[in-house]
Formats: structure tokens, C-alpha cells, sequence
């Protein structure tokens, strides 16, 4: 008997993501490869997005063989949708065969009601001689305390041989109620942890049950050709954060052949800048970007200081003849910006005569949401709607050509409630060949969605995993354009560029967890 098993997809609610090509990849493997069953074990959408569960639904029916499926905490996210998509998603009659029988239980809310309790006992009571395959999406440590100790001493009664699954977006195996468990990987490239995304297989043999992965293709550089390593390497850059700095950093830079940089408008003054930024051009082509100054509302007026540090950015960033600037939108509050939206049309004359005295691009960056705030506390542009609202504003006085974006995928999933909600293959999809540039950096270890600007020390996690960033680059999904790091720390900076290099030179399918 052959099951394939897939977890973890977290389809957005828009369509054409990384997700999305994970998912139809891993139905085309399962019609290559032929199975008897196949299984999620939950998460399939990013929110619980009724068209998100529908298009999975498709996607899985497309396969053409049997289909169980369970729920995940994630379908639960979004609340006017959820109990649609938790019905469309959930099929968990039991399956079985002479051999074993698939039986799935409901974790999703980490308790198990005592409607589910007993449908599942009752499931088990139908056996006649078969083992079971339990399938369940959260592992026990992450479900309440009452159903996971009903749970454990169910399964050491029940004639179980494999308990699977989901959650973890990481392989595992371990036991529980004295039985075999395995946390199977997720499929979704963006939350892939230790290992690349992948599907799995379950294969009974005549000694229980044999398990192997595959991963997903795309979120690998294996068939990356040389000229697509070497272009990326080359649009591998440096966004010297830390500002008073900036001319030492430069130095080593220069030293490391660098060929993209960004600098902070709070170091244009420096004196000796303008020779040292000649010196790291030399005779090559190479792109300058610029950091400019945060815009804030503060009530409709702009204050004397920001009025300077804005006339200084410019004239200096004019003289380093930089290549394009990166913007970030409006510091304001969103209830500002929901009781009037014409503030960004005040704002956008604000800064307009600024703009105005240069040609370079300019690159619309995403905020984050603050670790102290909730939804109707946070700031105005951590979403892509509110992003391309600033965006088009200045569309509208400078041309389109003039105006793109710089995606910061740290910012994109250091971003509360809405870095699971609104993903980075959601990003992508949005924002797709408008990008000029990106910012890269890790979350933190350990609080994960709530900092970031962390150093990057592998593709797969803790926070980000780099395969959905690979996909839509090799993809042509998003453009190939400039990629500053934006870690923290010189030092960290460096090393998480030394990385990223050593990946783009070789071939680490597995060994840069």
C-alpha cells in the first residue's frame, strides 16, 4: 500500500503563489508515482480563505484516487470563512483495506470535543484484524493537556503501528502512548525548517511502514545553471544599517567586491563619503541605493528637522549619483489613514518637490507590525493593498516607471497576525515584476514572527525559509533586481553574505539547515 501524505501547504487567498505551485507539483508526483490514498494532514490554507480551500480542493481532486484529509489551526484563522472551509477541507471517514485502516482525528483547536472522541472510537471499534495509521495535524506537545492524555491512553490501546503528523513544517520522529510517531515536513517553501519543503510517502511493507521524503524541485538550486547562480551572487548586496559606521563598512565592502549597496540618508554626511563610494565603483557597473529618510504625518505638519534631514538626503544622494532609493511609506497610524485616505495624497505633495530633483527609481518598502500592537493598534503599510496605495500616490505626480517597490521579506513575515495570514508567496504574487529590490534578513530564534533583522545562517529557518524566494526568482514570478542584507551587526552582515554565496556556488539540497 502506498499513501502519499502532504501538510502544511498554507495556500494564500490569492492564487498563483509559491504555495500554490508546491501544491499542483506535488499532485503531478503523486499521478507520476502512483498511490492507493492520499492524505493532508492539515494547514492547507494560510487562513482558513474560502477560495484558498477551494482551489486546494481542485488541486487534490486532480489526482484521481482516494482523499482524506484533516483540518489545521491555520483554516481557523480567518472567521468569517472558516467553519466553510473547515467543512469543505474535512474528510475524514475512515479508510481501509485488508491490510490497515486510515483513521484521522480533529486537533485543529488543540482539543479533541467529545463529538470527535466518539467518531473515532467508534471507527476503531468497526476494525476486524487491521492495524491503524493515525493521522492527525497537531503533535501531541501542542495539544490541551485533557485531550492529549485521552489521546495517549487511546493509543496504547488501539493496534496502531505509525501515528502521523503535521505542524512542525520539520521531520521528526518520536513516540507516544508507546507507539511510533513521525511530524512529516511541510510543503510550503516559504515555512520549510531544517529541510526543504517536501511530500511524503507512507509504504506498508510486510515489517510496518516504510517513510521517504521528496522534496519540492522548485524550491532547490539544483538546477539553477551557472549564469543563474552568478547573476544572483552578483545582485547580492550590503544595506549598511548601522549609519556612523558607514565608511568603515564601505571599506570592507570594497575589500569583499560587493556590488550592490545601500546607505543610509543619516551617513550622506560623512565626510571622505563621496571618494570612498568612487573607489568602491572603480570602473564597474554597480548599484547605489539610497535609504531615505521616514516621512511622519504628525498631525499634517512637517517639522524643520525633517525638512532639513530631507533637503540633505537628496542633494547628497543626488551627488552619489545613486542609482535608486528606497521609501518607506508613511509613519502614521492606520486609524489615521482609515478615517481619511486623502492623507497620503497630502503627503505625497509633501515629499513631491524632493523627489522631483532626482531621476532615480524610487522603491516603496513594506512596514511591519510592532510586537506591542494588535490589528487596530498598528501602523499604516504592512499590507500589500496599503503599500500600493502609497505606491500608485506617487505613481500618480511621477510617472510609473519612476515608482516600484522594495519588498523586505524579513519585515513581510516579522509581521503578527498577518506573517501567517499574508504570506510571502502572497507578496510575490502582488508584487510580482514591480520590485526594484529586496531586503533580506532572518527572525528572531526565538520570538520568531515578532523580530527581525537577524542574521541569516541557513535556507531552511528558523523563521524564513529561502526556497519560496528561490522559486519566484528562477520563476520570473518577481524581477531580479538588487538584494541587500539587512542584518544587524557588521559582522553578522557578513557572515549571512558569506553564506548566501557559498549556497549560490554550490549545490546544498540538505546541508545548510
Amino acid at each position: 500500500m502506498r499513501i502519499a501524505v502532504i501538510s502544511d501547504t498554507h495556500l494564500p487567498a490569492v492564487a498563483n503563489s509559491v504555495q500554490e505551485a508546491s501544491l499542483h507539483w506535488a499532485v503531478d508526483h503523486v499521478i507520476q508515482h502512483g498511490a492507493d490514498l492520499l492524505i493532508s494532514a492539515g494547514d492547507l490554507t494560510a487562513s482558513g480563505d474560502l477560495n484558498a480551500a477551494h482551489r486546494a480542493l481542485a488541486e487534490l481532486k486532480r489526482a484521481g484516487i482516494p482523499f482524506r484529509g484533516t483540518v489545521g489551526n491555520a483554516e481557523w484563522r480567518e472567521p468569517a470563512t472558516a467553519k466553510a472551509s473547515i467543512a469543505a477541507l474535512t474528510q475524514s471517514d475512515m479508510f481501509k483495506n485488508e491490510q490497515c485502516a486510515v483513521i484521522l482525528i480533529d486537533t485543529s483547536t488543540t482539543h479533541i470535543d467529545m463529538q470527535e472522541r466518539r467518531r473515532v472510537q467508534k471507527e476503531v471499534e468497526q476494525l476486524s484484524g487491521q492495524t491503524i495509521l493515525l493521522i492527525t495535524h497537531m503533535p501531541p506537545r501542542t495539544i490541551a493537556e485533557d485531550s492529549r492524555a485521552w489521546l495517549e491512553s487511546s493509543i496504547a490501546k488501539w493496534p496502531i503501528d505509525l501515528m502521523v503528523c503535521g505542524h512542525g513544517h520539520r521531520y521528526l520522529e518520536f513516540e507516544f502512548g508507546g507507539k511510533p510517531a513521525r511530524m512529516v515536513c511541510g510543503l510550503d517553501p516559504e515555512k520549510a525548517y531544517e529541510g526543504p519543503p517536501a511530500i511524503s510517502w507512507l509504504i506498508r511493507e510486510s515489517d510496518g511502514w516504510r517513510h521517504e521524503q521528496v522534496p519540492f524541485p522548485g524550491a532547490l538550486l539544483d538546477d539553477w545553471t551557472t549564469s543563474q547562480r552568478n547573476e544572483m551572487s552578483d545582485l547580492l548586496g550590503v544595506s549598511c544599517v548601522e549609519a556612523d559606521q558607514t565608511l568603515e563598512h564601505l571599506e570592507r565592502l570594497i575589500e569583499l567586491d560587493v556590488e550592490c549597496v545601500e546607505l543610509r540618508a543619516e551617513a550622506l554626511h560623512l565626510p571622505g563619503l563621496d571618494q570612498l563610494v568612487s573607489k568602491w565603483r572603480g570602473n564597474d557597473e554597480r548599484v547605489l541605493s539610497v535609504h531615505l529618510p521616514n516621512i511622519y504625518w504628525n498631525d499634517g505638519q512637517q517639522s524643520k528637522a525633517e525638512k532639513d534631514i530631507w533637503e540633505t538626503a537628496y542633494n547628497a544622494a543626488n551627488d552619489l549619483d545613486a542609482a535608486q532609493m528606497t521609501l518607506h511609506p508613511p509613519r502614521l497610524a492606520m486609524d489615521v489613514y482609515q478615517n481619511d485616505p486623502s492623507v497620503l495624497e497630502r503627503l505625497a505633495d509633501r515629499v513631491l518637490p524632493y523627489l522631483q530633483k532626482t531621476t532615480a527609481p524610487i522603491a516603496v518598502e513594506n512596514l511591519h507590525m510592532s510586537p506591542q500592537h494588535t490589528p487596530d493598534q498598528r501602523e499604516f503599510a504592512c499590507l500589500p493593498d496599503e503599500v500600493l496605495a502609497w505606491r500608485d500616490a506617487l505613481r500618480q505626480r511621477l510617472g510609473t516607471q519612476r515608482v516600484g517597490n522594495l519588498l523586505d521579506l524579513g519585515h513581510a513575515r516579522a509581521n503578527g497576525i498577518y506573517s501567517s495570514t499574508v504570506s510571502l508567496g502572497h507578496w510575490f504574487a502582488t508584487l510580482g515584476q514591480d520590485i526594484i529590490g529586496y531586503h533580506l534578513h532572518q527572525l528572531d530564534p526565538d520570538t520568531k514572527i515578532k523580530r527581525c533583522h537577524f542574521p541569516i545562517t541557513g535556507i531552511y529557518g528558523p523563521g524564513i525559509a529561502y526556497g519560496a524566494f528561490f522559486w519566484a526568482r528562477s520563476t520570473g514570478q518577481i524581477a531580479r533586481k538588487p538584494i541587500f542584507l539587512e542584518v544587524r551587526g557588521e559582522e553578522d552582515r557578513l557572515r549571512s553574505l558569506a553564506l548566501l554565496r557559498d549556497v549560490l556556488a554550490q549545490n546544498p539540497t540538505q546541508s545548510l539547515a
